[in-house]
């Protein structure tokens, strides 16, 4: 009981002891902030009087030296180097980061050396070895010398004599990349260096617009080089225009005999009314050969953009030059067009009809000036015995706007018309009416002809001798007229198919119940037959699913429960459609086959013999 009393008098003591520190030391920091506020107040109040008397050049001075409040930092991220690029951009960051975050100058290459990846690592560690007190200006040295490019003595000098050889933006980043280099430049100066050299066009308006510095001059040459394009187009597009007006009042493009006749209708002259056009120099369009080629591929005028048919006329008129091939004329064939009389084997009353000879054997022909070449019927080339040279993306075009594919061409087919013998290149095609048809540009290769449709007579001279054809009227000449037949319908099938209608019915149901149900019987001793499913594509796997869904719907199959499973396959029929079928070989193998016995006549007698 007395050492209860000592120890409770202890406690009370030790607190009491306690209470009076704690409120020593409460005094003594109401102390210390009264004299903290006191000694505040005192230095704002005479900061504001010097402030007032000297424009505030104390604190500016203080602020300068880092006296006073401690600025905040926001975080920011120290970028890092690899050693692949130009160090300059990098190394300028980090001063700034630096100049930021006030760093010390003897703590700037240490920082620095932990931010270094790769090529740039290693470079570092050996510089290290070598340098003992490796300062930040050394650094910055080293590393333009190791990963930069390669340093000119004269940078300035580079600057003066850059000069703008593309773009305004190529020659605005090389302009950039040296002045980045180059210190102690005014403003004025990047703006004379940076103007100098732009070319004329551009230096002119810059420098009668006087900008104030490097970036609304560079801003003014990109405005002006825009200015300058879309000039240029505008003026080209006017000249084109008045050239065209010019050219369409003053000349008609007239296709001459000569000129077809030897190149094939590629070339046009222009025949002038007016005496005049000599004078001024035409508007030309040159095409070349890859534009003829895609121009004939998409069905297009040569003139203009729109589709070219027989009787098409430009809206706007051009002359065309195109160059003369003389070595590969063969390979360049101009649009094959026929007329739509001759593709359908009628005539009409600017063509004519006759028979010639080819090979020993007749062949009808139709003269026809609405196509421009000369075509062969395709069945008729091995029947001639004639050699054809295949060639691809040949096609004809029909007066309606078809297109017929040819295979090739037969050259320098020899055939005989009234005892004369000619000779011309031949396009084989498909044709209807007639074997033979010859077009403008053989037609042309006779000189002047002398044409009567009235009585189907054709006169012209080859070597100074006269030649007349005598056309045929189409009721002279013999044809065969194809029907295309009906298939006709069995009546006394028809009648079955009637009477039996209900059998021919897709199944509904399985059949009814029969008195004796059918049993597959196993083998002793065998388990649930399960076969693993096959693989099937894609498509099988969908057809298995439609079909199964179609015998659900029709009550022929049910949803199993069975351990047993067998494979499906299916069979393809003759019709394209699929047969569902079921392998059940692993079924029937455990199955017991039923057997009966067939008692054979002749051994029936060999056993009965001698009884």
């Amino acid at each position: 009981m007395g050492d209860e009393k000592t120890l409770t008098a202890k406690l009370e003591a030790f607190m009491e002891q306690m209470a009076t520190r704690q409120q020593a030391l409460e005094e003594q920091v109401a102390m210390l902030s009264f004299s903290v506020q006191k000694t505040t107040k005192g230095d704002s109040e005479k900061n504001n009087e010097e402030q007032g008397s000297s424009g505030g050049k104390k604190r500016n001075s203080d602020s300068q030296h880092g006296w006073g409040m401690v600025p905040r930092h926001s975080k920011m991220e120290f970028p890092t180097y690899d050693g692949v690029r130009d160090p300059l951009r990098w190394l300028k960051r980090c001063e700034k980061l630096f100049s930021n975050q006030q760093t010390n100058e003897e703590e700037k290459v240490s920082l620095t050396s932990f931010h270094l990846l790769g090529e740039a690592q290693l470079w570092f560690d050996q510089i290290e070895e070598e340098e003992a007190n490796l300062d930040w200006e050394r650094f910055r040295e080293c590393c333009h010398v190791r990963f930069g490019p390669p340093m000119s003595n004269n940078p300035l000098g580079e600057l003066v004599n850059l000069r703008q050889t593309g773009t305004v933006e190529e020659y605005q980043r090389q302009f950039q990349s040296l002045l980045a280099r180059t210190t102690d430049l005014k403003p004025r100066q990047q703006v004379n260096l940076f103007t100098a050299g732009l070319v004329e066009e551009l230096r002119i308006d810059i420098e009668m617009q006087q900008p104030g510095n490097l970036g609304v001059a560079m801003n003014m040459a990109r405005a002006l080089e825009r200015k300058q394009k879309v000039s240029s187009k505008m003026l080209s597009q006017t000249n084109l225009n008045w050239s065209t007006s010019q050219n369409a009042g003053s000349t008609s493009i007239i296709p001459t005999n000569k000129s077809f006749a030897k190149e094939g209708g590629q070339t046009t002259k222009p025949m002038g009314n007016n005496s005049n056009i000599g004078s001024s120099a035409p508007f030309i369009k040159r095409l070349t050969r890859a534009e003829m080629a895609e121009r004939r591929a998409k069905g297009l005028c040569y003139n203009c953009d729109e589709s070219y048919s027989m009787g098409h006329r430009c809206k706007r008129l051009f002359w065309i030059e195109v160059p003369d091939i003389e070595d590969e004329q063969d390979d360049e064939v101009d649009d094959l067009e026929i007329s739509l009389h001759a593709i359908r084997g009628t005539c009409n009353s600017s063509t004519m009809q006759l028979t010639t000879k080819m090979s020993g054997k007749t062949v009808l022909v139709l003269v026809d000036s609405g196509s421009t070449h000369n075509f062969l019927r395709e069945g008729l080339v091995p029947r001639l015995g004639l050699k054809k040279q295949k060639k691809s993306g040949l096609q004809v075009c029909v007066a309606n706007g078809e297109r017929v594919p040819s295979i090739g061409i037969c050259k320098t087919v020899q055939f005989v018309v009234a005892n004369d013998n000619f000779q011309a290149d031949f396009y084989t095609i498909p044709l209807e009416g007639f074997d033979m048809i010859l077009g403008v540009k053989w037609l042309c290769t006779l000189g002047p002809i002398l044409w009567d449709f009235s009585s189907l007579t054709m006169q012209f001279a080859v070597n100074k001798k006269k030649i007349l054809w005598q056309g045929q009227h189409p009721e002279e000449v013999p044809r065969l007229s194809l029907i295309q037949g009906q298939d006709l319908t069995n009546i006394v099938l028809d009648k079955l198919l009637v009477e039996f209608v209900h059998l021919f019915q897709e199944p509904s149901g399985l059949p009814p119940n029969r008195k004796c149900n059918h049993r597959i019987t196993l083998k002793p001793g065998t388990g649930p037959i399960v076969v693993r499913p096959y693989r099937y594509p894609h498509f099988q796997k969908d057809e298995i699913e439609k079909q199964c869904d179609q015998m659900l719907q029709q009550g022929i199959i049910r949803p199993s429960r069975s351990p047993f499973s067998s494979l499906v396959l299916l069979v393809k029929k003759h019709d394209g459609s699929w047969r569902f079928c079921i392998d059940y070989r692993e079924l029937n193998a455990c199955t017991v086959k039923d057997k009966y016995p067939i008692p054979v006549v002749d051994e029936l007698l060999d056993e009965l013999h001698g009884a």
